[in-house]
């Protein structure tokens, strides 16, 4: 109900109780992330032949079927030498 309509009728506008309540949704092994443009650039250049379709947000670094899993949307230094390592291997197999 519109709250213009609630106000003239006397209602209050409920909520449900925390119990009742679904839980906040929490990201998927399969949701998108958002990286730097910068980033995601230099990711393209270094896969070159290959293509990657979507880049998902994943407890490891892996790459399978065009799909890159990261940790997160900005990297450490660490992650940042894993993902390189996982894109040299990767390239090495073609």
């Amino acid at each position: 109900m519109h709250s213009r309509y609630a106000s003239v009728f006397g209602i209050e506008k409920l909520e449900l109780n925390q119990h009742f309540r679904p839980a906040p949704s929490e990201q998927s092994a399969n949701s998108s992330l958002i990286l730097c443009d910068t980033l995601k650039d230099d990711i393209e250049r270094a896969f070159a032949p290959v293509t990657i379709n979507k880049i998902v947000k994943s407890s490891t670094i892996e790459f399978s079927e065009q799909q890159l899993g990261l940790p997160d949307s900005t990297l450490s230094s660490a992650q940042k030498r894993a993902l390189w390592a996982l894109m040299s291997e990767h390239l090495d197999t073609l």
